[in-house]
C-alpha cells in the first residue's frame, strides 16, 4: 500500500482514508497523528462506497468558463454549418468590403458589366494554358459562380456588351495561334454560341460599341504583323464587314467613343516602336482621319472619357512603365500634359 507525507504535520500516512463529506465515512488518507484529511483530489469523481453520495464531486456547470466554452463551440458549429449550406445553395453573402475568390485563376481575361449588374469574366490564361471557361460575379453576395464555357479557349480577346444584353467576345489567341472567330454570351441562358468570324485573325486589338449598336474592331496583331485594318460587327446579321483602315498599324492602343460619335484611337506600338500618333474614326463615313498626337509615345495606356467630353490618357509603357498623363480635347483635337 502506498503512503505519503501529511500536508499538515509531515507524518507519513498510508493512503487508505478518503472521507465522504455527506456521511463522514472514512475511506483513507486521514492522518493518524493529527487527524488532517489528505488531498481532496484523491476523492474526486469517486462515489462514497458507504452511502453513494456524489456531493464531493464538482459539477461541470459550476465552472463559468466551461459554460462559455460550450457556448463558443455551439456558435462556431452553427456558423460553419451555415457557411457550408450557403455555399451549397449559392446564397452565401460575404461581409461588406469583402469579396470571394474567382472559381479559376486567370490572367489576360476580360470582365464585362452585364445589364443586370453582374459581371462576366471570360477566358484568359492559367499557367500559360488558354481557358475556355467563364464565370459570373454576383454583386449583392460578393461571390463568383461558373457559367457556360466558350466554344474556343482564348486569351487577349475583347468583350463588348451589346444593346440587347448579350456580350460579343472577339478574337484573341489560342496556344499562340491568333483567332478570327467570335462568340456571343447570352446572360438569359448562361451559354456561348458562335457568331460570324472576322476577315482577319487578331489579338491585342480594341472593340468599341458604336451609337447605332454595331461594334468597331480596330488594329491588333496577326502573328507578328501589326494591323491597320478595321472591321464592323453587325448584331442584326451576326457578321463582320471591313471598314476603312488606319493610316498607321498599331496594337495595344486605346479606342474611346467620344460624345459626338467619333472614336479616338491613340498610341500603341507597331514593329516594337511606341507611337504618339492618334486617329479619329467616323462611323458615318467609315473612314479614319488624323488628329493631334500625344505628348509622350507609349502603348498599353488607359483612356477614360471624362464627364466634360475630354479623354484622360494615363500611364502605359515605352520601354519601361510611364508615370505620365495627358488630356485630349475633342474641341481642339490636341493632347496636353497634366503632370505625372
Amino acid at each position: 500500500m502506498s503512503s505519503y507525507l501529511c500536508g499538515a504535520c509531515g507524518a507519513r500516512v498510508t493512503e487508505d482514508a478518503l472521507v465522504c463529506p455527506a456521511c463522514g465515512h472514512v475511506a483513507g488518507t486521514r492522518c493518524t497523528q493529527c487527524g488532517h484529511v489528505g488531498a481532496r483530489e484523491d476523492f474526486l469523481f469517486v462515489p462514497c462506497p458507504k452511502c453513494g453520495s456524489r456531493a464531493h464531486i464538482p459539477k461541470p456547470e459550476a465552472s463559468p468558463w466551461l459554460g462559455f466554452l460550450k457556448l463558443f463551440v455551439l456558435v462556431g458549429v452553427l456558423v460553419v454549418a451555415g457557411m457550408i449550406l450557403a455555399l451549397l445553395t449559392g446564397q452565401f453573402h460575404y461581409p461588406v468590403g469583402v469579396t470571394g475568390p474567382m472559381v479559376s485563376a486567370r490572367t489576360g481575361h476580360t470582365a464585362t458589366l452585364l445589364s443586370d449588374g453582374r459581371v462576366l469574366i471570360v477566358g484568359g490564361q492559367d499557367n500559360s494554358v488558354d481557358l475556355s471557361s467563364a464565370e459570373i460575379y454576383h454583386t449583392p453576395t460578393g461571390t463568383f459562380s461558373p457559367t457556360g464555357s466558350m466554344t474556343t479557349a482564348r486569351s487577349g480577346q475583347t468583350a463588348t456588351l451589346l444593346p440587347d444584353g448579350r456580350v460579343l467576345v472577339v478574337g484573341g489567341r489560342n496556344d499562340s495561334t491568333d483567332l478570327a472567330s467570335a462568340e456571343l454570351y447570352d446572360p438569359a441562358t448562361g451559354r456561348f454560341s458562335p457568331t460570324g468570324s472576322m476577315s482577319v485573325a487578331r489579338e491585342d486589338h480594341t472593340a468599341t460599341l458604336l451609337p447605332d449598336g454595331r461594334v468597331l474592331v480596330v488594329g491588333g496583331r496577326n502573328d507578328s504583323t501589326d494591323l491597320a485594318s478595321a472591321e464592323i460587327y453587325d448584331p442584326a446579321t451576326g457578321t463582320f464587314s471591313p471598314t476603312g483602315s488606319m493610316s498607321t498599324a498599331r496594337e495595344n492602343h486605346t479606342a474611346t467613343l467620344l460624345p459626338d460619335g467619333l472614336v479616338l484611337v491613340a498610341g500603341g506600338e507597331a514593329n516594337a516602336v511606341d507611337l504618339a500618333s492618334a486617329e479619329l474614326y467616323d462611323p458615318k463615313t467609315g473612314a479614319f482621319g488624323a488628329t493631334g498626337s500625344m505628348a509622350v509615345a507609349g502603348d498599353s495606356q488607359t483612356a477614360t472619357l471624362l464627364s466634360d467630353g475630354r479623354v484622360l490618357i494615363a500611364g502605359g509603357r515605352a520601354g519601361s512603365a510611364l508615370p505620365t498623363a495627358e488630356l485630349y480635347s475633342p474641341t481642339t483635337g490636341t493632347f496636353s500634359p497634366i503632370g505625372s
